[in-house]
């Protein structure tokens, strides 16, 4: 298998052509034709987790956020970094970004926190049932993430909305949330004025952090594209934050 057929499966999995403007989804470095010996699977391609690539004879990362955002204007190839280092030792490196998010993101940490999944929805909810106490529901989100933060005071929850990622930057979230009946939302990186919102409309928002709440891109990619006979390894991704 080469890089092409591989962009040609996960095309498949989540349209390319689904990402956002400002996203950059796709083969961010490397060559189309060439062959694909295995898959690391990572959440970010940080410099540590190229050179585990490298070391263990992986020529081929694919990684949920892009290597590279925005246009690069000046390159300075003398100091290393995580562009540099692949193209030095020819890694082919993949971003899945906003197309996955808009796909399975929402119904993979549904099925990870044992939610009844429902549907999709806008491009990057997703609405989900709950069966259970509202103290099994925090103990389940608290051990995603031990800094769990809560808005509101919740009576009862039926309907959760999720957004996994920045989410909760999404001004519109409350909005979908009254339009689903949801009566909570999981979310990350919520704004301020979003969650007085949710106050003034009883929308309960359990906010756990970026990295938790897409951290389960790494399991669902292994899982499925084993399923494709692709040779795959998770990477031990780490958060950003200090223990």
């Amino acid at each position: 298998m080469n890089v092409q057929e591989l962009l040609t499966i996960l095309n498949e999995m989540a349209p390319f052509e689904l990402a956002e403007d400002y996203d950059n989804s796709g083969l961010v470095a490397g060559v189309k034709n060439a062959s694909v010996n295995s898959v690391l699977v990572c959440l970010d391609a940080t410099l540590d987790i190229l050179k585990y690539a490298v070391q263990n004879n992986i020529n081929t990362v694919l990684t949920h956020h892009p290597l590279v955002f925005k246009a690069i204007k000046n390159f300075d190839g003398s100091e290393e970094n995580e562009l540099t280092f692949a193209l030095k030792y020819s890694l082919n490196i993949i971003a899945f970004h906003t197309n996955a998010d808009a796909v399975f993101m929402g119904k993979a940490f549904c099925d990870k926190a044992g939610f009844k999944y429902q549907k999709n929805i806008d491009k990057f909810g997703a609405l989900a049932s709950y069966e259970g106490q509202l103290s099994e529901l925090k103990k389940c989100l608290f051990n995603i993430d031990k800094n769990l933060k809560i808005v509101g005071n919740a009576g009862s929850v039926k309907n959760l909305l999720v957004y996994t990622g920045a989410g909760g930057r999404d001004e519109e979230i409350i909005d979908n949330a009254v339009r689903c009946n949801a009566d909570a939302i999981i979310t990350s990186e919520l704004k301020h004025s979003i969650a007085l919102n949710a106050l003034k409309r009883n929308i309960i928002i359990f906010e756990i952090g970026h990295y938790e709440s897409e951290i389960h891109f790494v399991d669902y990619m292994v899982k499925n594209l084993n399923l494709k006979n692709i040779p795959v390894i998770p990477a031990k991704s780490s958060s950003v934050y200090s223990d």
